[in-house]
């Protein structure tokens, strides 16, 4: 039996932090695609079928709780809606407050290290890290 590697869809502007991330959870065996606009959203959701979002909330184009709204709307099918994890340089009093208000299943205050963001993402889709060996049996 093969299980498929969870999709994640970065959306942040900086594309710098972009590119590292989507390096990291690709190294950790997710497949990724990233957006730097919140514009082209949903058509990517849609296209993509990501697993789950990492959403910087700061957006060019638009605040990243709009653009979360929409995407729920777009992807809400029989109740299960897609889980979004917020990624901002917001305190993170602040961001845990828009986390629970938009219901995104998790926050990650910038700057993070690669390894928390992945650890993250590993463990609220039950995902091993491919990027690390197994520790040996004593």
């Amino acid at each position: 039996m093969t299980t498929r590697a969870p999709r994640v869809l970065v959306v942040e502007d900086d594309a710098a932090t972009a590119r590292v991330v989507k390096g990291a959870l690709t190294e950790a065996g997710f497949v990724v695609e990233t957006l730097d606009k919140g514009f082209l959203l949903v058509a990517v959701v849609m296209r993509f079928q990501p697993d789950m979002v990492v959403l910087d909330l700061n957006l060019p184009d638009m605040r990243g709780d709009t653009a979360m709204k929409m995407v729920r709307r777009a992807t809400n099918v029989g109740g299960k809606t897609l889980p979004v994890v917020i990624l901002s340089g917001m305190p993170i009093e602040q961001l845990m407050e828009i986390q629970g208000h938009l219901g995104a299943v998790g926050c990650i205050q910038k700057p993070a290290s690669l390894d928390t963001i992945v650890d993250r993402l590993c463990q609220l889709l039950s995902w091993p890290r491919k990027d690390r060996k197994p520790e040996a049996a004593s």
